[in-house]
């Protein structure tokens, strides 16, 4: 037992020896610019490598989709294809990513953190967001029984739209979504408003007109017209509205995330699939 005990020991201490901390700034991972690229190739140097931990100085990273790794991926209940990925981690092992407390801004149609095949990750310290939310909130202003239409009002600087062919359009990263789904929520519960199904618009995009500075009129099928003050929620066209997770884990195990805080995501914020040992610690 004693020899037992003590080779258990050794095998720890030559563990940690070998294990290699990186600091990303010293591979061009910085703030203030386009880090997708440098993350890439630092990411590729280390793929499938054991005892790794990446340390990013506290800072706002910005993270594109032009430089970012394209791989099809099926992804349970969310939409299959083709995704960018910023963080793909296969078959690592021992793997830590910590942001100590850093923004990770991301934009357009990339998907943050895909870990497959990878034992024993941590995942913490930073925060997800994306630069243009992948929802749009338009505020009930107006109402008009007779015609069933009503009138909302629209931040352009975060919620970005235009109307063309009698419809309005939401302008994203690099492309833009009519009308798609939809929910009514009540601004001082932030939940849905009661049997909000009723307040839904139907599939059909309906019909968009100007209606002054930051309105828009619509007309839609929908049982119920939307409270007045209410805010109606527009977030995507199947099949494209889930193609961005924020975090992923296939046929991993031992999983740990802490202290993250995921504000955005074109899709769920945090899903797994076949993995074991999951351990969510203030997320």
């Amino acid at each position: 037992m004693k020899i037992l005990s003590y080779l258990a020991i050794v095998l720890v201490v030559v563990q940690l020896s070998s294990a290699k901390v990186i600091n990303v700034a010293d591979y061009g991972v910085v703030p203030g610019k386009d880090a997708t690229l440098a993350l890439t190739r630092l990411i590729d140097s280390v793929q499938g490598k054991k005892n790794i931990t990446l340390v990013f100085p506290t800072g706002k990273y910005e993270f594109y989709p032009e430089n970012a790794r394209e791989m099809h991926r099926a992804v349970s209940n969310h939409d299959n294809g083709l995704k960018r990925i910023i963080f793909p981690f296969f078959g690592n092992r021992n793997l830590v990513v910590d942001g100590q407390g850093s923004e990770f801004m991301f934009h357009g149609r990339v998907s943050p953190f895909v870990l497959d095949g990878v034992k024993g990750v941590t995942l913490k310290n930073f925060l997800i967001d994306w630069q243009r939310a992948f929802h749009n909130e338009l505020k009930v202003v107006e109402r008009n029984m007779k015609d069933k239409s009503f009138i909302v009002e629209i931040d352009p600087e975060k919620y970005p739209y235009t109307i063309k062919r009698g419809q309005i359009f939401f302008k994203y990263y690099d492309w833009e979504d009519s009308f798609g789904a939809n929910i009514v929520f009540d601004p001082k519960t932030r939940s849905p408003i009661y049997n909000t199904r009723k307040y839904g618009v139907s599939w059909l995009p309906p019909k968009a007109g100007n209606a002054g500075k930051n309105r828009v009129k619509i007309e839609a099928r929908m049982k119920e017209l939307p409270p007045i003050g209410s805010v109606l929620i527009v977030y995507g066209v199947s099949p494209t509205s889930r193609l961005c997770p924020a975090i992923h884990a296939a046929n991993c195990k031992d999983v740990v995330v802490q202290d993250v805080n995921v504000y955005a995501a074109g899709g769920m914020g945090f899903i797994t699939e076949r993995t074991e040992n999951i351990h969510l610690n203030r997320l």
